[in-house]
Parts: structure tokens; C-alpha cells; sequence
């Protein structure tokens, strides 16, 4: 036997699992790494921004105010009225921290708003805290695998100063013509240098379409006009809040309450009180500064069915003097708005009520209706012309159907929602599509039905309006079609959630106050002559802002001015595919507010309002 004592036993293979030492020059590379991928994901990938103006309100949000209706509980976002004195930056002035109240020895005094969905005036006297803008991540496009889709929410750089970057909504694609009339987005395609001969009207041309939002976009740009489940327990002066919903039929239960109900058995109809649209003057939004706030500000405070931007809010002057000049870029001038979703919570008291949301709009009427059919309800989408002493039911032409179960059955709620936006019609039940359609008026034929003349008419009566001294049909509010909107029942039911919502109106104007009135011409593609039209080529977009009346945008740019994007593409009012950084698709930071912990006022992230963007 050999002798094995005193030597040394064979070492066993080190366990692939246990953990191995790791130096100092591996740990350096791996740092290394990650900060290179760190780069390249931000540089290549995502990039953040914040958003630092509010010409995307309410969509995203720059530097604002925030307020809540102690009565109501609600809350809505306010353009910053002070700022610091001029000459403190060239291009942006920098918004107080504090609006109104006493801020280092001046008082700007107090802050009062309208609550926009009650009309209520709401004062804050010790001022209110400014928040910051959203921070947004953006998706880097990868051309040609990742492009912009129309109405995507895009990040570029600014044709005007190529280092500055804006944010915007694409509504025109590549090789198209865009026209924007009565708030809508219309395009005609351009097949290879299709395009009309100078001196050419080529809005009467053929082959206009509107071009409708998709729904996760529509549903973002839908704003509310009210809402019955929004009010006060009382009005000011101790009466029952009284909203724009009324009806000429007994038996109905409006005033003071959030759900409507109708204990009548024959049909009936609930309608928006138009006396305040009728009423409305609009061509004082061209005269006189006072008046034409005066009248601005009565737009504020009543039932409207108009394109109004509370976030475009003014300073109700003091005559104080203030550390800055007030911010005082409100919205200037208002349209009527046909483009409207009317939606309730449907709840009869018995087996086969018939219902209907109507829109009287362009002369026209369009309806969503669900009528008891066989064991169900059939949904149904239907428009037609108005004629002096038709039937009730007579004229209509169906544009979309569809069978529904399990709706409308007595004692319980069916959510109904009837969508009019692009010339589409859509009938929505329990959050579901139930019918849809389209009716396909040209560009010309919108004219028509919308003013009441051909775009003939109008471009001959807009002459003598110059030769006169007065705006032009397209900018005035008051030419265009007022729309009246109402709900019809065959018999008893509870309304629950009443509510109107319009969609985003593009304004056709830039106006400029002096001081005698307004002096203003017409945007980029939106009015039918050469200085006007805008034809996109292979590479060209047209971006449009969210807040209409304030968002410099390509409706308003009319040079190039940057030298280096002047040799890119010199076309006025595009934004050319190499100046396009990608798509904004998420608030991971929104708006900073302040909340009291143990006395001290602690910034803090509004989680609750962390969002895609659409």
C-alpha cells in the first residue's frame, strides 16, 4: 500500500452557482456600459421634455393654476395671469411662483375665475400657487419603421429657431392638401404635382374628405360643456342650481338635481336652453377693447354651445399696480360648435321606451336612436334635412345600425352616448360601439350647409365686407350654423349624468388687438385663395395645437426664419420630416402641486394625473 498521509487531497470544481469577486475594472466597464446604453436609449429611443407653454391645453399642460370649486368639487387648469417684469428673458417672460395675493411687498389682489361647468365666479384672496408643466416622454420615430400617424401628439423642431422645440398635434400628412373649415380638418389627396393652377378655387375642387379622429383621440378632445353630476348643492343667491337643460313639457324634475326625471307617459323632450346663443353678439368681439371684453367675458359666464377655452381665462383687472404685465392672452374670439357627444345614464321605469339624442346643426338634424325591436333594442345613426312642416318622422336617412341585448330594461341605467364630430355619427351603449356612419359632404357642400351660401356667395359678399371695413363671413361666429341639441323619451325614466362635450375647434383667424378693435387675417389653410392653401409634398406635415385660439402653430407661421432650416425645406407653415424628433406618448411627471405636512408646504408629484397622451 502507498502511503498517503501529509499530501494534499484533490481541490473539488468551484460551484457555478457561488458568487464570484468582482474588481474594480469590471466594475468600471459595467458602469461604463450601462451609462452608454443610459445615452444611447435617451438619445436614440426616448427623450424627456417638459412642456413649458399651454398651447396644448388641456391636453398637456405648461405652467398654470389650479382651481377647485368648494361647492361643486370641481377642478380645471388656468392659464398664469403675472409674470416677472419684461426684459427678464428674450422669448418666454418667467411666470410668478405665487398668482395674485401678496407676493414680496405687491399685492396683485385677488384671483377670481368661472367655474366652467357651474358658471359660479370662485375668489381666492391670498393668491395661488403657481404648478409647473407636464414632463413628457417622447418616442423617437425610426424612419421609415416609425412614422407619425395623423393626430399623434409630435415633438420637432421649430421652422422659426431651429434649436427650440414645440410640441403640437399632426393633422396634415405628406402629399395631401389641408383646408380647415368650421373647426374640421379636411384633406385632398395630391397625386404626384397634382395641384391646381394659381388663381384656381380649389376648395370647390373634388375629392375633399374630413378627416375623423380615431377613438382613443376623440375621446381625449372631447371637452366638457356640462355635466348635471357637477353642481352646486345651492346656487348663490340660496335657489336650486338651475343648469341649460329645460323643458316646455309638465312632469319633469330639473332644478337642484344631478339626475333628471320625467314621471309623464307620453313623449317628451329635453332640450339645451339656446336663449343665450341666440342672444350672443359676435361681432362685438371686433370692436372696442371694453366691449369686446365685456362680451368675452359674458361668454364666460353663461350656457354656451361655443368653442371656449377656460384655460384661456383673462385677468379680471384691478387697476393695481403689478410687479409684470398681466398675462393677458386670452381667448379672443368664439365659434358655435356642432361637433357635440351627448351622453346620460338612461334608467326607464318601463319595458320598450324608445330613446334619442338629436343635434340640430347645419341645417340638418342627426340623431342616435334606440327603438325596441324583437327581443332587443335596435341602434340606429340618421340624419336629415331640415323642411318647414315635415313629421316628426319623416326624411330620415339611416347611416348605420346594429341589434343590442340586455339594454334599457326597467330600473336599471344604460349609458348612452351619441358622438357628432368629422361628419361621423356614432351611438356608443354600455361603453360599447352600437352604430356608425359617415355622411361625405364636400368641402363646398359643408360651406353651404353650414353659412347658408355657396363659397361663391360668400367670397362675393366678403368683398363688399373689405370695402366696408368689415371682418370677413369666415371669421365672424355669428354666420356660422348655431346647433340646438336635445334628448327625446317615450314615456318615464331618470336621466343620470346629463352631459354635452364638444371637440376641438381649429379657429380660422389670428387676431391682433389695437386699440380701436381687432386687426387680423386668415390662417394657414383656411380660407380658399392662393396665399392661403397649403399642399404638403412627400416630406411636408401640418401641425395644429390643441388650445385653438392659442397655439402658434402652422395656421400662423408664415416665414422660414432660420437659415439652417430655410436650406431643409423654405416652405412657410410645414414641418418638414427632418425636423420631426417623434411622439409624445406619456406624462410620467405631471404638473408639481404643494401639500401641507407638519405646517410646511412640500412640493409633490399629482400622481393622479400620470396619463398617456392620445
Amino acid at each position: 500500500m502507498s502511503d498517503t498521509s501529509g499530501t494534499t487531497p484533490p481541490q473539488q470544481p468551484a460551484s457555478p452557482s457561488a458568487p464570484q469577486p468582482v474588481g474594480i475594472k469590471e466594475t468600471v466597464t459595467s458602469l461604463i456600459i450601462a451609462f452608454a446604453l443610459a445615452f444611447v436609449f435617451r438619445g436614440f429611443v426616448v427623450e424627456p421634455y417638459v412642456i413649458p407653454t399651454g398651447s396644448m391645453a388641456p391636453t398637456l399642460l405648461g405652467a398654470h393654476m389650479r382651481f377647485i370649486n368648494p361647492s361643486s368639487g370641481h377642478d380645471w387648469a388656468v392659464n398664469h395671469w403675472f409674470h416677472a417684469p419684461a426684459g427678464t428673458r428674450d422669448d418666454n417672460p418667467v411666470p410668478l411662483p405665487q398668482q395674485g395675493g401678496v407676493l414680496g411687498g405687491t399685492n396683485m389682489g385677488p384671483v377670481t375665475v368661472v367655474d366652467p361647468l357651474t358658471k359660479e365666479e370662485v375668489t381666492f384672496t391670498s393668491g395661488v400657487p403657481l404648478r409647473s408643466g407636464d414632463r413628457i416622454f417622447v418616442l423617437r420615430y425610426l424612419w421609415p419603421i416609425f412614422k407619425p400617424g395623423r393626430y399623434d401628439v409630435v415633438v420637432f423642431k421649430w421652422p422659426g429657431k431651429s434649436e427650440v422645440s414645440f410640441i403640437k398635434r399632426m393633422v396634415g400628412k405628406p402629399n395631401e392638401q389641408i383646408a380647415l373649415f368650421d373647426g374640421d380638418v379636411f384633406v385632398r389627396p395630391l397625386e404626384g404635382e397634382n395641384r391646381p393652377a394659381e388663381g384656381t378655387n380649389s376648395w370647390l375642387l373634388d375629392g375633399w374628405k374630413t378627416a375623423p379622429k380615431p377613438e382613443r383621440e376623440q375621446r381625449v378632445l372631447w371637452w366638457t360643456l356640462f355635466d348635471s353630476s357637477v353642481i352646486p348643492s345651492k346656487s348663490p343667491a340660496g335657489k336650486p342650481f338651475a343648469g341649460p337643460f329645460v323643458s316646455a313639457d309638465p312632469g319633469w324634475e330639473i332644478a337642484g338635481r344631478q339626475s333628471y326625471a320625467y314621471s309623464g307617459g307620453t313623449p317628451t323632450r329635453l332640450k339645451w336652453d339656446t336663449t343665450a346663443d341666440k342672444a350672443l353678439d359676435y361681432r362685438q368681439f371686433f370692436m372696442d377693447h371694453n366691449t369686446a371684453r365685456a362680451a368675452r367675458d359674458k361668454v364666460r359666464r353663461g350656457w354656451h354651445l361655443v368653442d371656449t377655452y377656460p384655460f384661456d381665462e383673462m385677468f379680471q383687472s384691478t387697476g393695481l399696480t403689478l410687479p409684470g404685465d398681466a398675462y393677458n392672452s386670452g381667448q379672443v374670439l368664439f365659434y358655435p360648435i356642432s361637433d357635440l357627444r351627448l351622453s346620460a345614464g338612461v334608467q326607464p321605469e318601463k319595458q320598450g321606451m324608445t330613446f334619442s339624442a338629436v343635434i340640430r346643426a347645419r341645417g340638418h338634424e342627426f340623431r342616435g336612436r334606440l327603438v325596441p325591436s324583437g327581443d332587443g333594442y335596435k341602434a340606429v345613426v340618421e340624419m336629415r334635412p331640415i323642411v318647414d312642416g315635415q313629421s316628426p318622422e319623416a326624411g330620415w336617412e339611416a347611416k348605420g345600425d346594429g341589434m343590442l341585448a340586455g339594454v334599457m330594461k326597467p330600473g336599471e341605467v344604460t349609458n348612452v352616448e351619441f358622438w357628432h364630430a368629422d361628419q361621423t355619427l356614432q351611438l356608443w351603449v354600455n361603453n360599447r360601439p352600437a352604430a356608425s356612419g359617415r355622411y361625405e359632404w364636400s368641402l363646398a357642400e359643408r360651406v353651404r350647409h353650414t353659412l347658408g351660401m355657396t363659397l361663391e356667395e360668400v367670397l362675393a359678399r366678403d368683398e363688399a365686407e373689405r370695402n366696408a371695413n368689415r371682418p370677413p363671413t369666415f371669421a365672424v361666429g355669428g354666420n356660422y350654423s348655431k346647433p340646438e341639441p336635445w334628448f327625446e323619451l317615450s314615456g318615464a325614466a331618470t336621466l343620470h349624468r346629463v352631459r354635452v362635450d364638444r371637440d376641438i375647434y381649429y379657429q380660422p383667424v389670428r387676431p391682433q388687438a389695437t386699440s380701436g378693435g381687432l386687426a387680423m387675417d386668415f390662417c394657414n389653410a383656411s380660407y380658399p385663395a392662393d396665399r392661403y392653401n397649403i399642399f404638403l409634398g412627400p416630406d411636408q406635415y401640418f401641425v395644429c395645437g390643441d388650445n385653438s385660439p392659442n397655439s402658434a402653430d402652422g395656421r400662423y407661421w408664415t416665414t422660414v426664419s432660420d437659415p439652417w432650416v430655410a436650406q431643409i425645406d423654405p416652405t412657410p407653415g410645414v414641418v418638414n420630416e427632418r425636423l420631426l424628433v417623434g411622439k409624445a406618448f406619456l406624462v410620467y411627471f405631471p404638473a408639481v402641486q404643494s401639500r401641507e405636512l407638519f405646517g410646511a408646504k412640500i412640493p409633490m408629484i399629482d400622481a393622479g394625473r400620470v396619463r398617456w397622451i392620445w
